[in-house]
């Protein structure tokens, strides 16, 4: 029995350690009206009072929308090979409103996915508001970190007025930042189409020289990416079965190797 107790606890911590979710969180850098119909927001992480940065949301009679604010350029850098699992956002505001009625992602600067506002009336004073949580992706069905990478990812907020009413969404003060986005993500081969018959052995065959003992020529791609998931050198060959020059420093790296119909992903260590 303490045997079977023994693997059982042995298996579940395997789970735990081959599916661990990393977290990336960064603050927004840019922020302008589009082109929606509606009031203007204004006043772009200006100095007012208390408040180090801001955006000013207009007095609206009751009922009445403004522009959608897109907020981009918030600087992730998720590795290319991450599989992203959840989405969250925090926002903050120093005054009343009537009711978030619109708060979606911003996709290469398209407003994309599920709306999740709509459910935060007057909220209280510097507030943080909470959207999507670590496994929420908001609607959107192939997420990739390319995405989350591009200057024009971030989020579009719109509020709807209430008379007499006027206020910002604060970005930084003396005590908090925002609005914040965290993205969460898994990062292994499994983000990565698998195939192991007929694969290829890619390895490193001399100093600065990787290769690729494939059975057939056809035309295939090859891209190498360091540890934090960045392209270090992208190759498309046919009867070429090496790559030389690598001049890569010492470190894991992930060898993406991609024809018309197999897919797969290798993980190598360069120790000159």
């Amino acid at each position: 029995m303490n045997r079977f107790l023994i693997l059982i606890a042995f298996l579940l911590l395997y789970k735990i350690q081959n599916s661990q979710v990393f977290t990336s969180t960064s603050v927004v850098t840019s922020a302008a009206n589009n082109t929606v119909t509606g009031a203007p927001w204004s006043n772009f992480f200006g100095n007012v009072g208390f408040f180090v940065a801001t955006a000013q949301f207009p007095s609206l009679p009751t009922g009445s929308l403004t522009q959608g604010l897109n907020l981009t350029n918030f600087g992730f850098s998720i590795p290319l090979t991450a599989t992203i699992v959840g989405i969250q956002a925090s926002v903050s505001y120093s005054a009343n409103f009537s009711k978030d009625t619109i708060t979606r992602l911003l996709i290469s600067g398209v407003e994309t996915g599920n709306n999740l506002g709509g459910s935060v009336t007057s909220p209280g004073y510097l507030t943080p508001i909470i959207y999507g949580s670590n496994t929420n992706l908001w609607g959107i069905s192939n997420l990739f970190p390319s995405d989350i990478n591009s200057t024009n990812f971030g989020l579009c907020l719109y509020l709807k007025g209430k008379s007499g009413f006027s206020g910002y969404l604060v970005f930084a003060s003396a005590i908090l930042y925002g609005p914040i986005i965290t993205v969460y993500y898994t990062n292994s081969a499994s983000g990565i189409i698998e195939h192991q018959t007929n694969s290829p052995n890619i390895f490193i065959c001399g100093e600065n020289t990787l290769c690729i003992d494939k059975t057939q020529n056809i035309k295939y791609e090859i891209q190498i990416f360091n540890s934090l998931g960045q392209l270090e050198r992208k190759e498309i060959l046919l009867d070429v079965s090496r790559i030389e020059n690598l001049d890569l420093l010492n470190g894991v790296y992930y060898i993406k190797y991609k024809t018309s119909d197999q897919e797969f992903c290798k993980k190598i260590l360069i120790n000159k």
